[in-house]
């Protein structure tokens, strides 16, 4: 009787191949919104002396004036201040002075000395520091800070105020929308949080993103892949296992039906999944069948 080879396993190993989607364009990234204008007011100083005020006030105001914000750099005597030299940053205070200035936001500090942040060294200072970004109409702080300058050298107070006026306009600019000016203030970590959340407003502005049209492809490309196998193991089905000898003379052909029959229906069914998807998707797909070719076709 003659004999006949069974296949009782086939492995299809198939490597994923990019497919590029015609008439896909990229999309396009919002333009950053405007920047906001904004005025250094001063610091009001408790129990330091005239020379740190001055190093923090001309920190702070260069650490605004090198934000990506429009600066405004307010007149002599422009700011109201108390009978005892306070700052006035009152919601009345702040509408004349923008008023006077044209700027929206203000920002202003505030120093005192803490003496028990000196690690008890008699010879060391210690300052505590608040910072406020305020605007002006309708009156709201927007973004607030506080840290402390331990062992505070002229130096490092300068450096610790100019890099937390940075910080905090980062933070007036994430609350404001403009995230994209926000993540080149933040450090590494802040500034992942602030483009996050800048696409998110980009992306709430500009509408849903479209659906990806990758899973057509990948479910065409398997239907193609699997139908053109199985047809391939039918056609073979039969056929001599012997090099060079038919299978009259060979007696042993190849029984590869099952496995060409479970490779047509996978693709089958692959290709029914992708044209469902394509439909659902508003697209228009078709598979066109050929003497030796199978291809997945249409409008994506």
């Amino acid at each position: 009787m003659r004999g006949r080879t069974k296949i009782t396993s086939l492995l299809l190993l198939v490597a994923p191949v990019p497919v590029a989607a015609v008439g896909e364009s990229p999309a396009l990234a919002a333009a950053p919104g405007e920047q906001p204008t904004v005025a250094y007011m001063g610091s009001d100083a408790a129990g330091v002396d005239a020379e740190t005020a001055r190093t923090l006030d001309a920190a702070v105001e260069g650490g605004v004036r090198n934000a990506p914000v429009d600066f405004v750099a307010l007149a002599a005597g422009a700011v109201e201040r108390s009978a005892g030299g306070q700052v006035c940053a009152s919601p009345g205070c702040l509408e004349r002075l923008r008023g006077a200035s044209g700027a929206d936001h203000f920002v202003r500090a505030s120093v005192r000395s803490d003496a028990g942040a000196g690690g008890g060294e008699a010879a060391a200072a210690a300052f505590v520091i608040e910072m406020q970004a305020i605007r002006a109409v309708p009156f709201e702080v927007v973004a607030s800070g506080v840290f402390t300058c331990a062992r505070c050298t002229p130096d490092l107070l300068a450096m610790r105020s100019g890099t937390e006026a940075r910080a905090l306009v980062a933070r007036l600019l994430d609350a404001l929308g403009t995230a994209s000016m926000a993540a080149a203030l933040h450090p590494a970590s802040g500034g992942t949080v602030a483009a996050a959340r800048g696409a998110d407003a980009r992306d709430a502005g500009a509408g849903p993103a479209p659906p990806s049209r990758r899973p057509v492809w990948l479910l065409g490309g398997a239907a193609a892949i699997a139908l053109l196998g199985g047809a391939t193991l039918l056609a073979l089905d039969g056929a001599s296992t012997c090099d060079g000898i038919p299978a009259d003379g060979c007696g042993r052909t190849w029984e590869l039906t099952a496995p060409g029959v479970a490779l047509v229906a996978a693709g089958a069914l692959s290709a029914a999944g992708a044209l469902l998807l394509a439909w659902r998707l508003g697209e228009r797909a078709e598979l066109r069948a050929g003497p030796g070719r199978l291809t997945l076709g249409g409008t994506f």
